[in-house]
């Protein structure tokens, strides 16, 4: 994976060669190894387990490096807002790291971005056109890139609502920027045999199966990629 780079202004993953995020256009700073934006080899570690799925173990480094340090550190503090939101960690959590990064870096326009996703988050309900789902759409229309907010309301339209196609699609882009997004390709994986399309859902399930770690899980998986 190390000809992968996870952008640390967006979250989007890309290529080394131009030095330039396609996504949002910000400069990547480039180093021998595990590539990423950051020269602190404790954040490389978490991101390059990050970017490979492996988010329990991003996860227990994110712990492990928390330091007074890495707390004044908004790169860091994202990126542990960001496992957290794939693993369904405490809103209060994620909400005090981002808030963290937001005073150390209060110009950083995608911190203030993960700040409205939490907000939204905490605000949706099944009604159709709640707050939180305008505050999502709101959001990816100035960051059509954001993956959270991608598949916060991809998933969000499918298991509230019923939606399948705007649902679909919001999760197909969602893996396509993070192609290891274990929760992402479950909830595609459940749109799929939803729809009939079982050749896709079986690739949806056996990708989970493939990134997964809790035995029981994998189980599950396995069962529904038959």
């Amino acid at each position: 994976m190390s000809s992968q780079i996870l952008c640390p202004s967006c979250g989007a993953i890309s290529g080394p060669s131009v030095g330039i995020c396609p996504f949002c256009k910000s400069s990547l700073n480039l180093h021998e190894g595990v590539q990423s934006g950051s020269s602190d080899l404790a954040v490389q570690a978490i991101q390059k387990s990050y970017l490979e799925g492996r988010i329990s173990e991003a996860y227990a480094l994110a712990n492990q490096a928390d330091s007074v340090e890495h707390q004044k550190d908004p790169e860091y503090l994202k990126l542990f807002a960001m496992i957290l939101l794939e693993l369904e960690g405490p809103e209060g959590k994620i909400s005090g790291l981002l808030g963290k990064a937001h005073l150390v870096a209060p110009d950083n326009t995608d911190i203030m971005d993960y700040l409205e996703l939490i907000e939204a988050k905490t605000t949706l309900t099944h009604a159709p056109g709640s707050d939180g789902e305008n505050r999502l759409k709101a959001l990816l229309r100035r960051s059509p890139q954001n993956v959270h907010a991608l598949f916060l309301l991809g998933s969000h339209l499918f298991w509230t609502q019923g939606e399948q196609i705007q649902s679909m699609k919001l999760l197909e882009k969602a893996v396509q920027i993070r192609p290891k997004f274990l929760r992402a390709w479950g909830c595609l994986g459940s749109i799929y045999k939803k729809i009939g399309n079982l050749p896709l859902a079986s690739r949806a399930f056996n990708t989970c199966l493939a990134l997964e770690t809790d035995p029981e899980m994998k189980k599950f998986f396995k069962e529904q990629a038959k």
